[in-house]
């Protein structure tokens, strides 16, 4: 996710421009990964509950 940003950012010697590319972007990953206002990330993730007798429940969480 910091490379992609640093690409968009077209730089690996600003912090700030960094940063602000990081921020602004929602990363598709092996989770969907953005960040908040006050920095804190924010990431799609799946409930599994495997039930008596090998059935399984997946309940997939998506925060807002």
């Amino acid at each position: 996710m910091l490379v992609e940003a640093m690409k968009k950012a077209g730089t690996v010697d600003d912090p700030v421009a960094v940063k602000k590319a990081l921020m602004a972007m929602t990363y598709d990953g092996l989770w969907k990964i953005r960040f908040d206002e006050r920095g804190e990330a924010i990431f799609n993730f799946d409930v599994v509950r495997l039930k008596k007798g090998g059935a399984l429940e997946v309940t997939h969480i998506n925060p807002s």
